[in-house]
């Protein structure tokens, strides 16, 4: 996590110390209600997507960028939630979180994926730019790096 730009030593401690004391996240929604907004900013959630920190837990990272705001609006209702009691005492906070579904937007391409990867780790980590080509050039080039002598 560490190697993901725009975050930082104290958010990669208080995302792991959160999840060592309860537990893998379910998903976004969870990630965002748990974690110390003030220390895990938006700017910092936004990197570890465009990273793929999330794509153990939903790899459509343009549905999960589509969904922070939400995801943190929740997370900030239920904060308020929490600090006030229900007139009828119930506590409607786990199903306001529940209750929310991924923005459904379009993936991203593989050149925006990659991107956006590029930028958030400074290194091709799932393909290469290359790779849509290999077929085509494969005709052109017969040997691979790897078998030059």
């Amino acid at each position: 996590l560490g190697a993901i730009k725009g975050t930082g030593e104290s958010a990669i401690l208080a995302i792991v110390k959160e999840r060592q004391a309860h537990g893998d996240y379910r998903d976004l929604f969870d990630f965002c209600n748990r974690v110390d907004k003030r220390i895990v900013n938006r700017r910092a959630m936004e990197s570890l997507i465009r990273g793929g920190a999330f794509d153990r837990l939903n790899d459509d990272r343009a549905q999960l960028f589509a969904s922070l705001g939400m995801a943190l609006e929740n997370a900030q209702q239920l904060s308020r939630n929490e600090m006030q009691t229900s007139l009828f005492g119930e506590d409607n906070g786990s199903a306001a979180l529940q209750a929310l579904q991924y923005a459904n937007v379009p993936r991203w391409c593989a050149a925006e994926l990659l991107q956006y990867e590029k930028a958030a780790l400074g290194f091709y980590l799932s393909g290469h730019p290359f790779d849509p080509y290999h077929s085509e050039l494969a005709t052109l080039v017969r040997r691979s790096l790897a078998q030059i002598k």
